[in-house]
């Protein structure tokens, strides 16, 4: 329950968020189980095409999808260009933004319009023993700068996620 709404209680099902749960037996990734939650996600929302939607996943599942799912002649033109000049894989021509942190076998579709950082304050540095301290064996100094704030959205029903998706590979295995 958020704001007093619950989307379990009849007549509210509307605001819940789209959840596509394999849990209890994974599944391999698909573009029919993409395409499903995508427009479920679209249609609750009643969102545009151009929506603003992305899709945040792990490694491992990005890979997946780049190499099993896209066709050869599909891979390279099916990419995007992000702020600060990464490139993207994506989906319907919505950017698969991958995560270290992401939960293994998720895969988020998030529209980013609203999503929200509510602050807490403003930057300060942690100044609780001494602001900066020298780093050990080199000429230089250290200092921790906090900043706290909780990300949010006003409307749960324009996100999704599908769990229980089969990860090929787990990237902690190769540290």
């Amino acid at each position: 329950t958020a704001g007093n709404i619950n989307p379990a209680t009849a007549g509210n099902e509307r605001w819940a968020s789209t959840v596509i749960d394999n849990s209890s037996a994974p599944v391999a990734l698909s573009e029919p189980v993409l395409h499903q939650v995508q427009s479920l996600v679209r249609r609750r929302g009643g969102m545009a095409a151009n929506s603003g939607l992305a899709h945040w996943t792990t490694y491992a599942l990005e890979n997946d999808y780049g190499t099993r799912i896209l066709s050869p002649d599909k891979r390279f033109p099916n990419t995007t260009t992000l702020a600060g000049g990464y490139t993207a894989l994506t989906f319907a021509g919505r950017p698969i933004m991958v995560d270290k942190d992401c939960l293994p076998g998720h895969w988020w579709m998030l529209t980013m319009p609203d999503l929200y950082c509510y602050n807490q304050g403003g930057f300060y540095w942690m100044d609780r023993d001494n602001m900066f301290l020298r780093i050990k064996d080199q000429m230089g100094w250290e200092a921790t700068l906090l900043f706290y704030s909780n990300m949010g959205t006003p409307r749960r029903n324009v996100h999704g996620v599908i769990r229980g998706l089969q990860e090929p590979y787990r990237v902690d295995q190769f540290n």
